[in-house]
């Protein structure tokens, strides 16, 4: 679905759509979202009762490579499952 507006004006309608399609009734619930903070506070605000939060592997792996880097530096070898953009 698509608003045009702010996160704060789709929170809504997405909560909206979700019991529409009686999300609250299926044995499972998975929010599947990136790595962006106002997506995460959509899961907080309407979702985190019923649904289990995954972080997609692209965004996790950016962030394992970041850390990777602040820990051991740009010189060290890192891990092959680090190697993704930092701006990813």
């Amino acid at each position: 679905m698509a608003v045009l507006g702010d996160i704060d004006e789709f929170i809504p309608q997405l909560q909206l759509e979700a019991r529409r399609q009686s999300f609250e009734s299926a044995p499972q619930v998975i929010w599947l979202s990136d790595g962006g903070r106002g997506f995460w506070r959509v899961y907080r605000t309407g979702f985190s009762h019923c649904a289990v939060a995954v972080l997609d592997s692209f965004h996790a792996a950016g962030h394992l490579a970041r850390a990777t880097q602040a820990l051991f530096g740009e010189k060290r070898s890192a891990p092959a499952w680090s190697k993704v953009p930092a701006n990813g």
